[in-house]
């Protein structure tokens, strides 16, 4: 069954978005995760666009949506591939995902990204998160992931971690680190609300993570694995920063 919703669209229809149904759900704490998912920049037109009038301003650019619930919701559109979650009281209750049929089915919900947004507080309270999340797909996974991005671990509620949307993968583990790393960076990078000596001590601080665990217990010739790394045809890290990423993640394990 679906009921035909007029939703909101943050910042507005393109290539990947946020839909939700009122501003609550969009100022919930999933909704704001969802929005630092869809770009990290921060830019003013974004900031502006969050607050109370710029979503008032979205009013001009909303869709008609086929949706499972007549609760409220919060979700994600990535090149017409629509995920909804549900919400009670401005919290998560159960994932809905649109199949190929247009038929919903739903899930539950499992948990909040890894990282939920750039600030140096965020990232400070969650690096020791992210360490342990690491430490457990090197030393206990033995599958490579193939998107692993802080968007792709969620935590539950105890910390329990939950690695979603694994893609097949030619590459060895390594390939995980290496694109978890160039993701971040990226994004760190690319906001502009965070400093350029938080970046950099960030991006310093997830390199001796990595370093630490890999040397810890390795069975891998790193540098020939490194070398041998293929990027899969559609992946989220800009043609600009690929060389560069590659050879500064080389350098931490010679």
């Amino acid at each position: 069954m679906s009921i035909k919703r007029t939703t909101n669209c943050f910042p507005r229809v393109q290539d990947q978005f946020v839909v939700y149904s009122d501003y609550q759900a969009m100022k919930s704490r999933i909704g704001q995760a969802l929005i630092a998912q869809i770009s990290s920049k921060n830019s003013f037109f974004f900031r502006f666009r969050n607050s109370l009038a710029g979503h008032y301003l979205g009013f001009f650019n909303r869709l008609s949506l086929n949706a499972p619930t007549t609760s409220e919701y919060v979700g994600l559109c990535k090149f017409d591939q629509l995920l909804l979650i549900e919400l009670g009281n401005g919290k998560p209750l159960r994932v809905w995902r649109r199949d190929s049929k247009d038929q919903w089915a739903n899930e539950k919900f499992l948990g909040y990204p890894l990282l939920e947004g750039y600030s140096a507080g965020e990232l400070q309270k969650k690096l020791p998160l992210i360490k342990t999340a690491l430490s457990f797909h090197w030393n206990k996974s033995d599958k490579v992931h193939g998107d692993f991005t802080h968007f792709n671990i969620l935590l539950g509620e105890k910390n329990e971690y939950y690695f979603i949307d694994q893609k097949t993968s030619f590459n060895s583990k390594i390939f995980d680190f290496f694109y978890f790393y160039s993701y971040l960076r990226q994004c760190l990078e690319r906001c502009l609300t965070l400093g350029e000596q938080d970046t950099g001590e960030y991006v310093s601080l997830v390199e001796g993570m990595m370093l630490e665990i890999v040397q810890s217990s390795n069975t891998l010739d790193i540098s020939s694995e490194i070398s041998r790394m293929k990027l899969p045809d559609q992946h989220g890290i800009r043609a600009e920063n690929v060389d560069v990423y590659r050879s500064d993640f080389s350098r931490l394990f010679k």
